[in-house]
């Protein structure tokens, strides 16, 4: 049996986001009129996360492909829990809500001191809500000051687009002089021709031809992942609610049963010791023609962001 004990997760915590950002599964949802699936994971449930997954290397992910993390109403919670029980946990948020002031942020790095937050703000607070729609940019950039005061790791993701390419010159003196570390992301995010950024080095194709299928879920390369639904997976890439591939891939809708939920079972090894996921990674691991040609097509040949990375973590010693 393979076993992802101590290993790295992803979770969608919630299916709640306040942002419209037009390249989201969110937008493509509302386009064909379904609603987006799942709810708020339970303190309970992430308790059981915490008891099987993540380590001070690999960390517990709360970077969900549908969802803000911080919209679950158990967060603050949840952040107390993984500082309890010793895991490292990373927060990619970049929604915003007036029920959310300056003062919850407080509260929120508080519960969590370890933690490591990522704000997604795409350029400087003025120009960062044309992709993130609906955010308070000045709110994200305020707590993003805030957190780097209050001695927590702090990253600046930044998607360059065509409209704040031409700041990021600025954002680097910005993070140097608030002690931020900066990420510049080159994305393929581009719902239009007016937003694709123009330089060469954003322009540059960005892809990595691999000559062999080589499991990213196997190889560490990518995480383990547990859906709004609750659903354990081997990758946040098999949970396509748009192309619905666990109800159509004849290998994969063979995970989307009840006994492969977190709610369902009492601890996370019950689920890798489940004949269907045994199955599932001995097929991966000796290249099986009944692997899923899905996962072949995608861990063959993928597309790679390319990220620059500006100053250092602001953790304070």
């Amino acid at each position: 049996m393979i076993s992802f004990r101590n290993k790295k997760v992803d979770i969608d915590l919630s299916n709640k986001c306040t942002l419209e950002c037009p390249m989201c599964a969110r937008q493509e949802l509302k386009k064909l009129n379904k609603k987006v699936p799942g709810g708020d994971m339970s303190i309970e449930d992430f308790e059981k996360v915490c008891d099987y997954y993540g380590s001070d290397e690999e960390g517990i992910s709360l970077c969900g492909p549908i969802s803000d993390p911080i919209f679950n109403p158990n967060f603050i919670e949840i952040l107390k829990v993984a500082y309890r029980k010793n895991k490292k946990v990373y927060i990619s948020t970049a929604a915003t809500s007036k029920k959310k002031d300056l003062y919850w942020y407080e509260k929120a790095f508080d519960a969590n001191p370890n933690a490591t937050w990522i704000f997604g703000l795409d350029g400087l607070p003025d120009k960062s809500w044309v992709y993130r729609i609906n955010q308070d940019s000045d709110l994200i950039f305020d707590a993003m000051k805030l957190c780097v005061n209050k001695g927590l790791d702090t990253v600046w993701q930044y998607l360059v687009f065509g409209y704040n390419e031409n700041d990021i010159d600025d954002a680097k003196k910005v993070a140097d002089k608030n002690n931020i570390n900066l990420v510049i992301t080159h994305t393929s995010r581009y719902w239009s021709d007016l937003y694709r950024p123009t330089k060469e080095i954003v322009k540059k194709t960005i892809k990595e031809e691999m000559k062999v299928f080589k499991p990213k879920c196997l190889s560490g390369d990518r995480p383990a992942y547990i859906s709004a639904t609750g659903q354990v997976l081997p990758c946040c890439w098999v949970d396509k609610p748009t192309e619905d591939l666990l109800s159509t891939d004849k290998v994969l809708s063979k995970l989307n049963i009840k006994e492969l939920n977190i709610n369902n079972i009492k601890n996370i090894e019950e689920i890798y010791e489940h004949k269907v996921y045994i199955k599932f990674y001995n097929d991966l691991k000796n290249q099986s023609k009944d692997c899923s040609s899905f996962c072949r097509s995608k861990c063959s040949t993928t597309t790679t962001n390319i990220k620059e990375r500006y100053g250092k973590l602001s953790r304070k010693s």
